[in-house]
């Protein structure tokens, strides 16, 4: 069939180009513009539905050569064929290999590359309160959800969620928190495995204008990220419905904005407040046992944070 339907395709491109000559070759036309339109119409119509002996009039003894040369590539079966359509011809090319293959992953490929397969929801909703000209209350929530399915068991890593930083959490640094109650590696950081399918952010802050161009915040942040599989690289990050709320990680914390109208400069200072990736009490419940230099983080960042 391709075979067949691209021979068709071929004498398509030898009539168009054939059709060019013979409109060049064509005697000085005389009369309206609007019999010449019906002209070069007539032509068109007669020349691409393989009327060719009606074509021909249209045309000098010297185009009507290029004229039979079309002619003589099409035989009864492409006249049958034609014949059968229900309007003027066209070209139809089917049974096309696209080289989808599968590698011994048994990963379907494009090109031999494995491509990721992903469905990824998201929601964000910021809330503004304005009291007066110098106090506000911002209210935000965000969630994301995303299902790596086919050629993916995991999102691709820029396509993970991430928890803490300037935008999050703020009494975590990026990256720091989750998934779950994953501590990280050896109690580090760890950039890779501390990456969801699933984040949950809530955030109220109280915003004020103090004098000239600074303004102060202080604030309160809930949230975390969560995986949907059980990853074995992270341990406890699956997101389970009767204990996600038991992860959940709260901060507090102070702010100090530099607005300039056109943009903001912002410094934001966090403590922990329930830490769910705690190895004891006093680290969980954190606003009852303070500890700067394990609790505290420090942010700057442009622009407000919702």
């Amino acid at each position: 069939m391709i075979k067949k339907s691209m021979i068709g395709l071929c004498i398509a491109m030898a009539c168009m180009t054939a059709s060019i000559f013979s409109l060049s070759g064509c005697e000085p036309h005389e009369g309206s513009e609007d019999q010449l339109k019906a002209d070069v119409d007539s032509f068109a119509t007669y020349y691409f539905n393989w009327h060719f002996p009606k074509a021909v009039k249209y045309c000098t003894q010297e185009s009507e050569r290029w004229l039979r040369y079309a002619a003589s590539n099409v035989n009864e079966t492409d006249v049958e064929l034609l014949r059968q359509k229900p309007e003027d011809a066209s070209i139809e090319i089917t049974d096309i290999d696209f080289g989808f293959k599968v590698n011994s992953q048994g990963q379907r490929t494009l090109f031999n590359i494995a491509y990721a397969q992903y469905a990824k929801f998201d929601v964000d909703y910021t809330h503004l309160m304005q009291f007066d000209k110098r106090n506000a209350l911002a209210l935000h929530a965000g969630i994301g959800v995303a299902y790596p399915y086919g050629n993916s068991t995991v999102l691709p890593f820029e396509k993970r969620y991430f928890s803490g930083g300037a935008n999050s959490v703020r009494g975590w640094g990026v990256r720091e928190l989750g998934p779950g109650k994953f501590k990280g590696t050896d109690g580090r950081i760890d950039f890779i495995n501390q990456t969801g399918d699933v984040k949950l952010d809530l955030n109220a802050e109280y915003r004020t204008s103090l004098f000239w161009k600074f303004e102060g915040a202080a604030f309160i942040d809930a949230g975390n990220i969560w995986t949907l599989r059980n990853y074995e690289d992270q341990p406890g990050g699956q997101f389970k419905i009767d204990e996600f709320y038991k992860q959940i990680a709260v901060a507090y914390g102070l702010g100090l904005r530099l607005n300039f109208d056109y943009f903001i400069l912002r410094l934001d200072m966090g403590m922990k407040a329930i830490n769910p990736a705690y190895g004891t009490k006093e680290e969980h419940w954190a606003i009852i046992h303070p500890k700067l230099d394990r609790d505290f983080a420090f942010h700057f960042a442009v622009g407000l944070p919702f």
